[in-house]
């Protein structure tokens, strides 16, 4: 497979991880933005992960989950309705929540720049396989959407260029193997395909692995065979000696004549 078919794979990989992930948050949008629920209900939150051949390294990966409040949920006066509305740092995002059609890949992409620079996550580094009750301050889960970023236990591997180099991916590293993790917009409640609001929530993150590509600072260790020789050393040793021997006795002979 070509360098070029593997990047297309790549981004296909992931564009169908975030088309996935954003099924709920369709369902809800779709109706102009606008739901009748019962906001007394406290929503929770599972992170979980989906049987897979790399579920042990996953596992060891030491997964965790940062949730951003994007929008939040505004009840309409008079109605038993509510609407988004934007939340700082991302208001000058475009919530195209009248297109059952919309790019939603674009939006999570687009609100990783200003989560990343300016905003902080109300829910930090939540181990993946739990559930998520409360915020950090101990407050309630607020009802709204959610950019949702997993991400490894290396605060410095946080994020990376995707595959394609044309968006952005988190990271998380296990041994040998290198995991990748689109952003991805969740909604609070979601909405079931028979029409009920789901307020316990299970998300299941899509990922893709990745070779490690070496680190060309690190030094590369020899053993074994591939340890240099140190013979050519001493012959350069051994021949500068003997030369040197040479001309010491070249220097008493002449002496002694003279």
């Amino acid at each position: 497979m070509t360098s070029d078919l593997k990047q297309k794979k790549r981004k296909n990989i992931l564009k169908i991880a975030a088309v996935l992930s954003l099924v709920s948050a369709l369902l809800v949008l779709s109706a102009a933005s606008v739901w009748a629920a019962d906001t007394t209900i406290e929503p929770t939150v599972t992170v979980s992960l989906r049987e897979s051949t790399y579920l042990d390294s996953l596992t060891k990966a030491g997964l965790k989950a940062d949730l951003y409040l994007l929008a939040e949920a505004v009840e309409r006066p008079g109605e038993i309705a509510y609407d988004f509305r934007l939340v700082e740092p991302f208001t000058k995002l475009d919530l195209p929540t009248d297109d059952p059609e919309a790019d939603w890949e674009a939006v999570a992409e687009e609100a990783i720049s200003p989560a990343i620079t300016d905003g902080a996550p109300i829910v930090s580094g939540a181990p993946v396989g739990t559930t998520i009750k409360k915020t950090d301050g101990g407050d309630p889960l607020p009802l709204g959407i959610y950019l949702m970023l997993i991400r490894g236990k290396e605060p410095a591997s946080y994020l990376e260029n995707s595959p394609d180099g044309e968006g952005k991916v988190t990271v998380a590293y296990s041994g040998e193997d290198k995991f990748l993790f689109a952003p991805e917009l969740i909604t609070l409640p979601a909405r079931a395909s028979s029409g009920d609001f789901v307020f316990d929530l299970t998300a299941y993150p899509k990922f893709e692995r990745a070779d490690i590509t070496p680190n060309p600072s690190e030094p590369v260790v020899q053993t074994g065979d591939d340890t240099p020789s140190l013979a050519p050393l001493y012959i350069t040793m051994g021949a500068s000696g003997l030369l040197l021997m040479i001309l010491l006795v070249s220097a008493l002979i002449r002496r002694r004549n003279k």
